[in-house]
């Protein structure tokens, strides 16, 4: 039998970390709506995806990550630690201490996911448990020479 430590902000991080994993296996698994005419965009239903993912995203940012998303489209993320990260569509940036570290973290899935929805995923994994971002995510320091 399993023990768990059940304090308030163990079940507040666990709900987090499972209404993600919930978001990003109900979007990777929904097939795309059917073509109405021969000729209709293909990518259309992606396009769509992309749309809800951001959508959602935004739901979930305060305003001062907003106004920041809608000036440079990404925005900042300040762990309960006090690291800040700075999330875009593409790339991680994290101030951990006097350090500046560029981080990558992906889904293990085979299934396309809407890039927000990846960025949305990282957002709350940061804000309910920190420690488990940082040991899952690859560094490289920053700026560095790969880009």
């Amino acid at each position: 039998m399993l023990s768990a430590v059940t304090t308030p902000e163990v079940l507040g991080a666990t709900a987090v970390v499972l209404s993600a994993a919930a978001i990003l296996t109900a979007r990777a698994t929904r097939p795309p709506p059917p073509a109405q005419h021969a000729n209709s965009d293909f990518a259309a239903p992606w396009h769509r995806a992309g749309e809800r993912a951001l959508e959602t995203l935004l739901e979930h940012l305060n305003e001062r990550q907003r106004a920041e998303y809608e000036h440079q489209l990404a925005f900042t993320v300040v762990a309960s630690s006090g690291n800040t990260y700075y999330l875009s569509r593409n790339e991680v940036i994290a101030k951990i201490g006097r350090q500046v570290f560029r981080l990558c973290i992906q889904p293990s899935t085979t299934e396309a996911i809407p890039a927000w929805d990846v960025v949305l995923a990282r957002k709350l994994l940061i804000e309910a448990d920190e420690a488990a971002f940082l040991a899952t995510a690859k560094r490289w320091p920053w700026p560095n020479i790969y880009g």
